[in-house]
C-alpha cells in the first residue's frame, strides 16, 4: 500500500482529522462518502481527499481510498457544499489503528486548477454538517 507519515503532513496546506483508536479488527468496505462545505478565494479549485489507516504510535498511514474533485466557476468568498464519492475499498483495519481524513488542494499526481497562493476554508453548518461516511464491519 501507499504510505505516508501523518505527522509530516503540513497543516498549513492540508486539513487533517483523526478518529478514535480501534480496540478490535474492523473491515472497511465499499465507497466512502464525504460531504464538506468549502469557501474558496478563487473561482477554480481542485481538492484531494485521502482516507488513511494510521498507526498512532508511529504516525505511519496507509492509503485506503482517495478522490480528486475540481470546482470550476465558483464565486470567491461564497460557501458551497461538495459531495465526494471516494474510491471503493476493501480494507482490514487492525486493532490499535485509527482512521484519518486528509483534504488538500495539491497533488502532483493530478493536474489541478487551484491558483498558487489562494486559500480554501473548509466548514460545516447545522443544515449541512461535514460528514465522512464509511462502512465498517
Amino acid at each position: 500500500p501507499i504510505t505516508t507519515s501523518l505527522p509530516l503532513i503540513l497543516r498549513t496546506f492540508d486539513a487533517v482529522w483523526t478518529g478514535p483508536t480501534f480496540s478490535q479488527t474492523h473491515y472497511l468496505t465499499g465507497t466512502p462518502y464525504l460531504q464538506v462545505t468549502v469557501t474558496p478565494t478563487t473561482s477554480d479549485l481542485s481538492l484531494y481527499a485521502y482516507l488513511y489507516s494510521v498507526n498512532p504510535s508511529t504516525g505511519i498511514a496507509q492509503l485506503m481510498s482517495w478522490e480528486p474533485y475540481t470546482i470550476n466557476g465558483a464565486t470567491p468568498g461564497v460557501a458551497q457544499t461538495i459531495h465526494m464519492q471516494m474510491e471503493a475499498t476493501d480494507w482490514e483495519i487492525d486493532p490499535g489503528q485509527q482512521l484519518a481524513l486528509v483534504i488538500g488542494s495539491l497533488d502532483l499526481r493530478y493536474y489541478g486548477v487551484t491558483t498558487v497562493g489562494s486559500a480554501i476554508t473548509l466548514g460545516s453548518s447545522t443544515a449541512m454538517p461535514a460528514t465522512l461516511s464509511v462502512s465498517l464491519h
